[in-house]
This record gives C-alpha cells, sequence and structure tokens, in this order.
C-alpha cells in the first residue's frame, strides 16, 4: 500500500468511526466544562496549588543526576528508575483507564493538575536543565499512549521526533510497567549510527546488508517500571514494540521541552513556564492539537477530529 493509499484508508475508517454530531456536541460542552472532570476523577485535581511536583518516592542524588547527564551526551537519551510516588502514579493509571471506557481519548488525562506537575518535579527538572539550560520550556507536545493487551498491538513505529538534537527534549514517563511482551519503547544509541548512514533518519532511503546488520545489533529495549523517567533528543530513533497479548496494557505519557531562546515551530506553540501550571483553558487547548497532530500515528483517533478541531476554534486565542 502506497502512501496515497493508505491515506484514503485512513480517511474511510474516520468516516466509519465519526459521532453524529449530536454527540461531538455533547462532548464538546463536556470537555469544555472543568467542573464535569472534577466529577469525573474526584481524586486528581484541576487548577489546584500542587507545589513542585509530584511526591517523589526515590529522588535522583546530584552523582546519579550526573551519570545521566553523561550516558545522555554519549547515547543521545537516558533512563532512570521510579522517582515518583507509586500511588499518584496508580491514580494516575486508573484514571487513563476510566477515560477509554468512557469513550475519551487518553490524552485528556492531561485536564488533571497531576499530568502536568509528574514532569515538574525537582529530579526530573535538574536533568533537563543538565540537557537544555536553566530557563527550559514545555512545548504543546503532549501525549498519553495506550497500547492495549491485545496481540499485534503496538506503540508509533521507528522514527525521530524532528531534526533538531540540541534545542528539544523529549520526556516518557510510564504509568504501567513497559516490558518486552506488551511494547516497551526500543531505541538506537546515537553513538551506534553506522558511518555512511546520514545522520537524521527520515534521510535514510536505503542501507547496505553490513549496516542493517549493525543497526540491528544496536538495538537496544528499554523495560520500564512505573515512575520511572525516560528521555531523548529529537534525533534519536525509537519506537514502540509490538505486543505478545495476554498481558496487561502499556499505559504512558510523553512531553516535549524547548531550550531557552530556541524559536517555536507552530506545532509547538505556545510554551509553559515549566514553574507553573497551565490554566484549563490552554490544557484543552493542547488537548485538542494533540489529536489533531497524532492521528497520524494513531488512526482510531480519526473519531475524534471534529472534536478537537471544535475545541481549537472555542479556545482560539
Amino acid at each position: 500500500m502506497n502512501e496515497t493509499e493508505f491515506r484514503q484508508a485512513q480517511l474511510k475508517l474516520q468516516e466509519k468511526l465519526a459521532w453524529p454530531r449530536a454527540e461531538v456536541d455533547l462532548r464538546l460542552g463536556q470537555a469544555l466544562d472543568p467542573e464535569y472532570w472534577r466529577r469525573f476523577s474526584p481524586d486528581l485535581s484541576i487548577e489546584a496549588s500542587v507545589g513542585s511536583g509530584l511526591p517523589e518516592s526515590a529522588p535522583l542524588t546530584a552523582r546519579e543526576v550526573e551519570q545521566h547527564a553523561e550516558k545522555f551526551r554519549r547515547e543521545g537519551y537516558f533512563q532512570t528508575g521510579p522517582v515518583i510516588d507509586p500511588v499518584v502514579i496508580g491514580q494516575m493509571r486508573a484514571l487513563v483507564e476510566r477515560l477509554r471506557e468512557a469513550g475519551w481519548p487518553p490524552v485528556f488525562s492531561y485536564v488533571y493538575d497531576e499530568f502536568w506537575a509528574v514532569v515538574r518535579t525537582p529530579s526530573l527538572r535538574k536533568l533537563v536543565s543538565r540537557f537544555l539550560g536553566d530557563g527550559y520550556k514545555q512545548n504543546s507536545a503532549i501525549w498519553t499512549y495506550y497500547v492495549a493487551p491485545v496481540k499485534g498491538a503496538s506503540g508509533w513505529p521507528p522514527h525521530t521526533d524532528s531534526k533538531d538534537r540540541n534545542s528539544r527534549l523529549t520526556v516518557w514517563v510510564p504509568l504501567a510497567e513497559a516490558t518486552l511482551d506488551n511494547g516497551c519503547m526500543y531505541v538506537i544509541p546515537s553513538d551506534r549510527i553506522p558511518m555512511g548512514l546520514p545522520a537524521h533518519y527520515d534521510d535514510m532511503e536505503t542501507v547496505t546488508r553490513a549496516q542493517l546488520g549493525q543497526l540491528l545489533r544496536a538495538v537496544r529495549a528499554l523495560p520500564s517500571l512505573p515512575g520511572a523517567f525516560m528521555g531523548w533528543h529529537h534525533e534519536l530513533i525509537h519506537w514502540g514494540s509490538p505486543a505478545s497479548g495476554q498481558t496487561a496494557p502499556r499505559i504512558s505519557i510523553g512531553v516535549e521541552f524547548i531550550a531557552p531562546g530556541a524559536a517555536p515551530r507552530a506545532v509547538e506553540a505556545p510554551l509553559f513556564d515549566v514553574l507553573q501550571y497551565p490554566s484549563f483553558t490552554e490544557r484543552i487547548r493542547a488537548i485538542g492539537k494533540g489529536i489533531h497532530q497524532y492521528a497520524k500515528f494513531e488512526p482510531l483517533m480519526g473519531r475524534y477530529l471534529e472534536l478537537s478541531a471544535l475545541i481549537t476554534e472555542e479556545t482560539r486565542e
């Protein structure tokens, strides 16, 4: 199937899944109502005072921060052990499951403070500051991933986030254990790309048999426990593997940060201060943008494209 055929198939799927307009209008009213979301999950908060991030059960030491920073400089990614209090992580995971049961895209989890606070904890701020510098910002690219416990379900295919390895960083936080069986992340470390290949994955048209062998041998699986942090620069090749079925779902969130002084692209704006929390309206706007932006990776999001367009219209600055 070529790109045109794939796009046509995707449009047919979106038409098949589309909600009736009455359902879209109902969901729009609910989405824009903070009281609806407070009733939906009373154990989580919206625009409350949550301090500087979530409670850390195992804060990173200065030595650990340095070790992760060195690995990042050398290989293009880092991975910590569990940092965040498992009780809060459990509440966040349960919220994602409730959203799915109620027919909402999991990205609506970002209505709640906890999904912004988790990447504002002191340990992660120390790490990101080492990579991007003090004064870094969070951009509007947010997503909540759910890989169902069904054989063949998977995260996104091999890709890079952009061609900018110096001023942008993606951070990924598992809310459920990510295992070899339920679709954990895989990466190819930056220092293991064979000589002779372009620096950026999107520019790689062909590889030789020898280069393919080197790439395959370089692949690194990254199983991870809930409440850990994983991050990579935007040129790192990464992907989510297929699930084998008969296991628990893989649930995680992803955000992006941008260095001070770097100009945001249109899809990244607006930027958010990491010492504050976005307003409810800013959160809803980012959620709508996320659905529009990432439907290309998750065709089932086609059901929500009309809703995301209306959210964008209703929350326009």
